[in-house]
């Protein structure tokens, strides 16, 4: 037999046992090499994926800001981090139906920020709808002492003799603030039931709200006004006994 001959037929060999070989194979081998293969390209697409860089694209109406005076409500930072006040510069620039308008703000004084109630009642009390003051009625019950102090300021701005009905409880708050801005409130209004409701101050314990009584008196006027100040020309306070002698001179000379 030649040397290729036996070459020949070793190449043969060689060539059957490896197809039987590889047909023979545990599939075990073969699926866990491929499962290997499946995991380091998940790995390597999570290698991938975690240099990926993250870009935020700051919300269009991020740039907005109310039209207020509150100093906090100026910063545009602070839309940024509270969509809740980023949509109502939306409720403030869209062309909504009265009922939508007031059913969103009605959810916006229920949130939990006080910037956001304090920011609602402010939008509120610019809108000229009698929805409006159920709203501003209802954040009289806020159980923060300046939430309810916009809210009264708002419903003074009003006017209404109606409304006063829902101030006057105010005059008697456990907070000294809301109480003096109760009386301020009550006194736009100038009327004899103003009068009546603001005289039960005038022997307040407390000397702050007790003068803003005598101002709030001294605005309003007349002689209803004038015979409760008359009690008090000779009060212990004396800013409050000067303020009383310059109010009852100014209306004297008024009368002549």
């Amino acid at each position: 037999m030649s040397k290729y001959s036996v070459v020949s037929i070793a190449i043969i060999v060689g060539i059957v046992v490896t197809a039987y070989l590889l047909v023979n194979s545990p599939q075990s081998e073969v699926s866990d090499k491929a499962g290997i293969m499946l995991e380091t390209g998940k790995l390597a697409h999570k290698k991938v994926a975690s240099r990926e860089k993250v870009t935020f694209i700051k919300p269009a109406n991020s740039e907005l800001k109310l039209d207020t005076d509150m100093p906090e409500l100026k910063q545009p930072e602070t839309y940024e981090s509270n969509p809740e006040l980023r949509r109502l510069v939306e409720l403030e620039q869209a062309n909504l139906s009265s009922y939508d308008t007031l059913m969103q703000l009605t959810q916006l004084l229920k949130h939990d920020e006080e910037l956001v109630r304090s920011a609602t009642i402010e939008y509120i009390s610019e809108l000229k709808h009698p929805g409006a003051f159920s709203l501003l009625i209802d954040a009289l019950s806020d159980n923060v002492p300046k939430v309810r102090i916009m809210a009264l300021e708002a419903l003074a701005q009003h006017r209404d003799d109606i409304l006063a009905i829902y101030i006057e409880p105010m005059l008697f708050d456990n907070n000294k603030e809301v109480r003096i801005a109760a009386i301020k409130a009550i006194g736009e209004f100038e009327s004899e039931q103003s009068v009546y409701a603001i005289s039960g101050l005038l022997m307040d314990s407390d000397n702050d709200v007790r003068l803003n009584a005598v101002n709030a008196m001294g605005e309003i006027g007349g002689d209803q006004a004038g015979s409760y100040l008359s009690q008090l020309v000779n009060d212990p306070n004396i800013l409050i006994r000067e303020n009383v002698h310059a109010i009852l001179a100014e209306s004297n000379q008024q009368e002549f």
